[in-house]
């Protein structure tokens, strides 16, 4: 009887670590099979996903940041799930909406936030002043008046873009250039802007990829990842090996 039930464990164990087995096979085998398949997908592909797409990166004031033009080298080949380039050109809209209230209070618990920070590290406060400041914002939205504005402003960027672990991780580096430095200013400080640039611009290259990776994979072996992913995760917790 005993040895009946070490048997069901062994056995229920084995087909556990199969599952968790496959997804670490699958994972791997991912990355040779996108790299087999990069030719598939080049720059350009990347340059349409990416031009037009529209980002809320900040609620209350709402901040939408669109990217209208990226421009890759013409000819360039790289391993898109994997490559690193730097000064690229592009072209942004930013589009704020909120009170003169919040925009106001945005930017001065940005700026003070940074501060809090700093001198919270300095005294052994952790976060707390700067996560006080956090809500002090939230408190001015919370009573804002009617009367929102629209600003916008577009401008142009220079872009270092990193990409690696076909799009699991993606690093961006921004920096806003031209004649529309000043009146990006007048909205948000330069360097908060260049931050949001960088939020949208990543996040959305990073949604291309790993979507990417993931249809080769599928339409490669036949194995959704996530899915296979999900099988072996419930698996070990059902086993209470998780």
């Amino acid at each position: 009887m005993f040895g009946s039930c070490m048997d069901t464990l062994r056995c229920g164990f084995c087909a556990a670590k199969d599952m968790a087995d496959t997804g670490v096979h699958i994972a791997g085998e991912k990355a040779a099979a996108v790299r087999t398949e990069a030719g598939k997908k080049s720059l350009k592909q990347l340059q349409k996903a990416l031009e037009g797409s529209k980002s809320r990166v900040h609620e209350k004031p709402d901040v939408d940041i669109t990217i209208q033009k990226v421009e890759f080298q013409d000819g360039m080949e790289v391993d898109i799930f994997n490559f690193s380039l730097s000064g690229l050109k592009c072209r942004v809209r930013m589009d704020v909406v909120g009170t003169a209230a919040q925009l106001a209070a945005m930017v001065a618990a940005d700026a003070a936030k940074g501060a809090m920070k700093k001198i919270s590290k300095a005294i052994g406060m952790g976060e707390s002043l700067a996560q006080g400041m956090g809500g002090l914002r939230d408190a001015v939205h919370a009573s804002a008046a009617e009367g929102t504005e629209v600003k916008s402003v577009e401008f142009d960027a220079n872009l270092d873009l990193g990409v690696r672990k076909a799009g699991e991780e993606v690093s961006t580096a921004v920096s806003i250039v031209g004649d529309a430095l000043d009146e990006v200013d007048k909205i948000i400080p330069v360097k908060t802007a260049a931050k949001y640039v960088e939020k949208a611009i990543g996040d959305k290259v990073k949604e291309i990829i790993t979507t990417w990776a993931k249809d080769q994979v599928k339409s490669r072996i036949g194995v959704d990842v996530d899915e296979t992913r999900a099988m072996a995760t419930g698996a070990l917790e059902r086993l209470g090996l998780r």
